[in-house]
């Protein structure tokens, strides 16, 4: 089974509180060490963006009831995007193995093999996923055209 999302407009991190939340599972202070060591070791790699991932980090503590930082960390984090297509299957073995391996203990059943499977995709789904960058979203005669086995169920 696969699903197309097509994205017709930006989403924000908030919403208005009319339309619903996230509801926290627990306690978020045993994680935020962790999620505030991650700008930090981020910055290791790009030292140019230090600035940023500093002002990111910051904001982390207090994002969780607070829409308009929850925007302001989004943004900070997409402004270091360079806007190049990213294509993680592209990330070969030896790295993948190796991030893998440093999160071990939390992934404990996640592997490289399931990482490259996790991006095959059907070949009319290739075929779609060239359609993307139109304004509008692909008709039958479109889905038919890639392969789509089942056209008319979904336009």
């Amino acid at each position: 089974m696969a699903a197309v999302f097509w994205p017709s407009k930006s989403l924000p991190e908030s919403f208005p509180s009319d339309q619903g939340s996230v509801q926290p599972t627990g306690d978020d202070a045993p994680q935020l060490p962790a999620v505030t060591k991650k700008p930090q070791d981020l910055k290791d790699t790009s030292p140019d963006h230090a600035a940023t991932l500093d002002e990111a980090a910051a904001l982390l503590p207090s994002v969780k009831d607070d829409p308009a930082k929850q925007d302001k960390f989004a943004s900070l984090v997409l402004s270091l995007l360079d806007g190049s297509p990213i294509d993680p299957a592209s990330i070969d073995e030896v790295t993948t193995q190796t991030r893998l391996d440093s999160m071990r203990k939390e992934l404990r059943v996640y592997n490289t093999a399931m990482h490259r499977a996790a991006f095959a995709l059907p070949t009319y789904v290739h075929a779609l996923l060239q359609l993307t960058d139109r304004d509008e979203p692909p008709t039958s005669a479109d889905l038919r055209a890639a392969g789509h086995p089942l056209p008319g169920v979904i336009a």
